[in-house]
């Protein structure tokens, strides 16, 4: 799912930038992204920020390697000389 963020407030000296996302399902997301994230490197806000979700659910889990068989530990046993 990709979503498109556009920038609705800037942030005026610290704090984050206030963008906000129309969905196609009606909704409406508005998101605080920090000014390391939503700034260039002139310090000016990006005008749009896309943001891409991914459902890792949907993949099969990853396998558990092999475990090793349990061997029995033997008892020492005392020596008498």
């Amino acid at each position: 799912m990709e979503i498109m963020f556009i920038l609705e407030r800037q942030a005026k000296k610290s704090g984050g930038d206030r963008y906000f996302a129309a969905l196609e399902s009606g909704e409406n997301w508005t998101v605080y992204f920090p000014q390391e994230i939503s700034r260039d490197s002139e310090g000016n806000p990006k005008k749009a920020i896309q943001v891409n979700i991914e459902d890792f659910m949907s993949s099969k889990p990853e396998t558990k390697s092999e475990e090793k068989p349990k061997t029995k530990k033997k008892k020492a046993t005392e020596l008498v000389a």
